[in-house]
């Protein structure tokens, strides 16, 4: 899947100001991408309810309420898993394509957004030419294995 954080982090920002969502919710996505970031980038990744309670300040009811806007905004999908056995899968449907198609189909816009950092994506809109830059893919041959039991732990159910 490859999403450029950045870019879905200023995507959302937009999105929000067209498509306001509760702080719980906004909460719960800011927390998806941070685990799905840890997991390099898969399209399903799993997420044990106690991180996502960790990373969203949510109580697990909290979690199911705010999943289920975000999977009717279709901003989310997921596969639920079995109470506290299996952990739910999740896909992040990348918000950055739909701002980019709200403000294609409003005219024609003018402005810039660019990123920064390595393999950022960098757009410029002025009278309807776009250059975006690919994300750099990380070299397979270059990344350490993982001491990190939890970062393991994901990316051994992935595998799966």
């Amino acid at each position: 899947m490859g999403l450029n954080y950045l870019a879905e982090l200023n995507a959302m920002r937009d999105y929000l100001l067209l498509r306001p969502l509760a702080s719980g919710q906004i909460s719960l996505w800011h927390g998806l991408m941070m685990i799905n970031n840890l997991c390099g980038w898969k399209s399903w990744f799993t997420a044990p309810n106690m991180t996502l309670q960790a990373f969203s300040g949510l109580s697990d009811s909290g979690i199911h309420k705010a999943r289920k806007v975000l999977k009717e905004r279709e901003l989310i999908d997921y596969l639920p898993g079995s109470s506290g056995v299996i952990p739910a899968k999740y896909h992040i449907y990348p918000v950055s394509l739909r701002v980019r198609e709200a403000r294609g189909s409003k005219g024609s816009s003018t402005g810039s957004s660019t990123g920064s950092g390595a393999g950022s994506e960098t757009g410029s809109r002025t009278g309807g030419s776009t250059t975006f830059y690919k994300q750099n893919k990380p070299d397979k041959k270059r990344q350490k294995e993982t001491t990190n039991p939890f970062l393991k732990m994901l990316s051994d159910e992935e595998e799966m």
